[in-house]
């Protein structure tokens, strides 16, 4: 895995949700560890940053897996914008966990 991101939002003030992108070929699984994994991975480098929040979007094209700071959540199988999920934040009242 490399450490590339596809694309991302990551608000100057880090008390705002990030967001990070990772797209893969349409013939692509997206449900594997190793995809999952990555963008795991790539949320986890920046909630250790210290943003409050990461919306993580793992897409190929036909379908979409999203995680809230790094918790698996249900969303439409086409990607929607970017308020779409960073509003999943606010609507669901999602704080960080404290790490333990």
């Amino acid at each position: 895995m490399n450490d590339k991101l596809d694309g991302w939002y990551l608000p100057y003030s880090k008390n705002k949700s990030a967001f990070i992108l990772e797209c893969k070929a349409e013939n692509i699984d997206i449900q594997t560890a190793k995809c999952v994994d990555e963008i795991k991975k790539n949320c986890r480098i920046v909630l250790d940053a210290g943003y409050a929040n990461c919306f993580g979007l793992l897409t190929n094209g036909n379908k979409c897996l999203g995680f809230m700071n790094n918790e698996p959540v249900t969303i439409p199988a086409a990607v929607q914008s970017l308020d779409f999920y960073l509003s999943k934040f606010t609507e669901k009242g999602i704080k960080k966990k404290a790490e333990s």
